[in-house]
C-alpha cells in the first residue's frame, strides 16, 4: 500500500503571512550548518550545502589486486618458511594478559578525566607482598616468597640469546633481505596507486563529516618528552617574544663572563629579524632516518648549543624559567590537553632526579619526572 506515495506527504507544513499552507520542498531542507550563510545575506554554497544534505554512508573504494603469474621459487619459499618461523617465535616473548584490560572495569565516565589539583600530593600505598628473585640475569616475579608460580613467565636467558642470534643470522642473510625489500616497495607503490585512485574521494568524506577535522578530533602521542613539546613555529615565536621582552636577561656564563639575551645573540650575528623556522632548524626530516645522531643536532636551535641550553634546559643559569614559563603557559592556553612529559634523567649530578623547574609550582606544577 505504500507504492507510488509522495515521500513528502508526511511532512509538516510551512505557514505563510497569509495563513496559507505550503508544503516544504526537498531544496529547503538543508543542514543548519549551511543556513548561517543567509543570516548574514550571504547565500551558501551550493557543493557544501550538497556535501552536509548528505547522510553519512559507506564508501567505495577503487582496489586493486595482484594475481601472481608463476609459482614461488624455492629460495623464496625457503624465505617465507625462515620468517614465518620469526613470526611464530615473536609470540612467545609478546606480552598478553589473561583478561583484556578493556574487560577489567566498567567506564562509568567516558569523559575527560577531571585534572588532579594536587599532582605532587598523595597517599603511597602499602608494602605488597610479591618477591622477585634473580636467575642468571633475568628477574623473576612470584605473589609472595613461599610461592613458585611465576606472575609474569619469560624466557630464560640461554634461550633469549639463542633466539636473539637466530634472528641476527635472518636479518644478515641475503636473499631474505632482498624479498623484504621487494616486498616493502611493492606495498609503496600499492599505496601510492590507492592515493592516485581514491585521494579525491576521501578527501570528499573527510568534509562530509560534520565538527570533526584534523584539529578537533584526539590524537594520542604515548611518548611525548618535554625538550620536543612544541613544533618549530611555536619555538620561534617564543624565542623571539623572549628577545624582544626581555633582552636584558642575564641568561648564560660563558668563558669567564656572564651574557644577556641580546649579547648571546649579538654574539651570534643574529637578531629577531634574521630568525625564521628554516633557520632554526628543529624540525626532524627526512635526514635523520636511522641517523640518531642527525636527530640530537636537531635539538639544538639555529645549530647553537648554547641557545639549546638558554630555551630547552632545566639545569641553566636561569634554572629553567623560559623553558617552564613557555610550556606552562601553552598548557594553560590550551584547554583541550591532557599530558605527562617524560623527563630524561641523564646521571650529571647526584639531585638530578629531585632537581625542577624553578617556577613549576608557582605556574601550576603540570610536569612530573
Amino acid at each position: 500500500g505504500g507504492e507510488g506515495k509522495n515521500p513528502y506527504e508526511t511532512l509538516s507544513n510551512h505557514v505563510n503571512t497569509n495563513g496559507e499552507q505550503m508544503a516544504i520542498t526537498a531544496s529547503s531542507m538543508i543542514r543548519s550548518h549551511s543556513i548561517s550563510g543567509d543570516l548574514h545575506g550571504v547565500q551558501p554554497d551550493p557543493i557544501a550545502a550538497d556535501i552536509l544534505r548528505k547522510e553519512p554512508e559507506q564508501e567505495v573504494f577503487a582496489r586493486l589486486k595482484i594475481t601472481p603469474m608463476e609459482a614461488p621459487s624455492p629460495d623464496e619459499i625457503e624465505s617465507y618458511v625462515i620468517l614465518q618461523e620469526c613470526l611464530e617465535m615473536r609470540k612467545r616473548y609478546v606480552f598478553k594478559e589473561a583478561v583484556a584490560p578493556w574487560e577489567k572495569e566498567v567506564i562509568s565516565d567516558p569523559t575527560t578525566p577531571k585534572p588532579n589539583l594536587e599532582p605532587f600530593f598523595y597517599t603511597p600505598e602499602g608494602k605488597s607482598d610479591h618477591y622477585f628473585e634473580m636467575q642468571d640475569g633475568v628477574i623473576h616475579v612470584y605473589p609472595n616468597r613461599n610461592s613458585k608460580e611465576e606472575l609474569f613467565p619469560v624466557a630464560d636467558a640461554t634461550t633469549f640469546f639463542t633466539d636473539l642470534h637466530q634472528i641476527l643470522r635472518v636479518i644478515a642473510a641475503g636473499n631474505i633481505r632482498t624479498l623484504c625489500h621487494h616486498r616493502l616497495n611493492l606495498l609503496e607503490q600499492k599505496f601510492n596507486l590507492h592515493l592516485m585512485l581514491n585521494a579525491d574521494r576521501e578527501f570528499l568524506a573527510q568534509k562530509s563529516a560534520p565538527h570533526r577535522d584534523f584539529y578537533n578530533v584526539r590524537k594520542v602521542d604515548t611518548h611525548v618528552h618535554h625538550s620536543a613539546c612544541m613544533n618549530q613555529k611555536h619555538l620561534l615565536r617564543f624565542i623571539k617574544s623572549k628577545l624582544r621582552k626581555e633582552p636584558d636577561e642575564v641568561v648564560i656564563f660563558r668563558d669567564g663572563t656572564y651574557l644577556t639575551l641580546k649579547e648571546v645573540f649579538e654574539s651570534l650575528d643574529l637578531t629577531g629579524y634574521d630568525l625564521n623556522v628554516d633557520l632554526l632548524d628543529v624540525h626532524a626530516d627526512k635526514s635523520t632516518f636511522h641517523r640518531f645522531d642527525k636527530f640530537n643536532l636537531k635539538y639544538n636551535p639555529c645549530g647553537q648549543s648554547r641557545l639549546r641550553e638558554i630555551f630547552l634546559k632545566q639545569d641553566n643559569l636561569i634554572q629553567g624559567s623560559f623553558f617552564c614559563w613557555y610550556v606552562t603557559f601553552e598548557f594553560i592556553t590550551s584547554h583541550n590537553y591532557v599530558l605527562t612529559f617524560n623527563h630524561s634523567q641523564c646521571g650529571t649530578n647526584k639531585v638530578e632526579g629531585k632537581f625542577y623547574f624553578k617556577d613549576a609550582m608557582a605556574l601550576g606544577g603540570i610536569f612530573r619526572m
